[in-house]
């Protein structure tokens, strides 16, 4: 499992061939490097954010890696357009160890889509896109300690 945090390790998008994850589903991995001037190692899936039936993207990882925040949604029905996404946050004790809790960030999600959540680097303001008003925005909320 990679390190977090301090531009060591970045969260990216892929709806790559993996076991157990259907085409076209998106899945969130972690790529590593070791300091910030190398290369980074090849993306490694995050087994506990491996849904078949949903797709995570935007990820976000805070500054220690233990919180990493990402929009998910149903996966997109042949034909059919992208469905609503909502935030949610997984968290963990150690950049080391698995994500063990993830939860949707029902204060902010609505029935319109909810993405790209990004997390000020003191920790205390979430940016996010939404088109709760009908055009696409970009709302911040206090984060609480």
């Amino acid at each position: 499992r990679p390190p977090g945090g301090h531009g060591l390790t970045m969260p990216m998008a892929s709806a790559r061939p993996a076991p157990g994850n259907p085409a076209g589903v998106y899945q969130t991995y972690l790529a590593a490097r070791a300091t910030t001037g190398a290369p980074f190692e090849a993306p490694a899936p995050i087994p506990e954010l491996d849904y078949a039936d949903r797709s995570t993207v935007d990820g976000c990882l805070s500054g220690d890696g233990l919180i990493l925040l990402f929009s998910s949604s149903p996966a997109a029905a042949d034909g059919g357009g992208d469905p609503p996404a909502d935030l949610y946050a997984a968290w963990r004790r150690s950049a080391s160890e698995p994500f063990s809790v993830t939860q949707p960030l029902d204060d902010l999600n609505t029935a319109a889509s909810e993405r790209d959540p990004w997390l000020s680097p003191d920790g205390r303001t979430l940016y996010f896109t939404s088109d709760r008003s009908g055009v696409l925005q970009i709302y911040t909320a206090q984060v609480a300690p």
